[in-house]
């Protein structure tokens, strides 16, 4: 059990009790980090019912961990695409209490990962944000 307060300009509060998180400069608070912002879970399988059978059940294992550990959670943000040469049917998966349905593409760090594994939707974003400098420098 750790403890903290709060100094602002020279006034400090009372001492609060804390049963999570981490001690600033640890080693595993990047790492805890890294998982609550960004984290991203990836299933093979080539039968459709399979594979969203397996996703409901890494992303009800994960949400409960973050929930778990003291972490807010907000399900609607999180994302599902399907990637493969064919198109395939929207999936829907409950997350918590939201419903989340497949995206055609999705964007990781500035990225853009188009579904049917193409790099067309990559390279025009990538131009169109190149324009948009070019412009702003002229």
């Amino acid at each position: 059990m750790r403890h903290y307060y709060v100094s602002i300009d020279g006034n400090c509060s009372d001492f609060f009790q804390s049963e999570t998180g981490t001690v600033q400069g640890s080693i595993l608070g990047p790492f805890l980090y890294a998982i609550y912002d960004d984290n991203f879970v990836i299933r093979r399988n080539p039968c459709l019912g399979s594979l969203t059978d397996d996703m409901k059940v890494s992303l009800a294992m994960i949400l409960k961990w973050l929930k778990d550990s003291g972490l807010k959670v907000n399900e609607a943000k999180t994302e599902i695409c399907l990637f493969h040469r064919q198109d395939y049917p929207d999936i829907h998966i409950k997350v918590g209490e939201a419903l989340v349905k497949s995206k055609k593409s999705m964007n990781v760090l500035g990225i853009i990962f188009y579904s049917k594994l193409q790099w067309s939707p990559q390279v025009a974003n990538t131009i169109k944000k190149s324009k948009s400098a070019l412009h702003a420098i002229c």
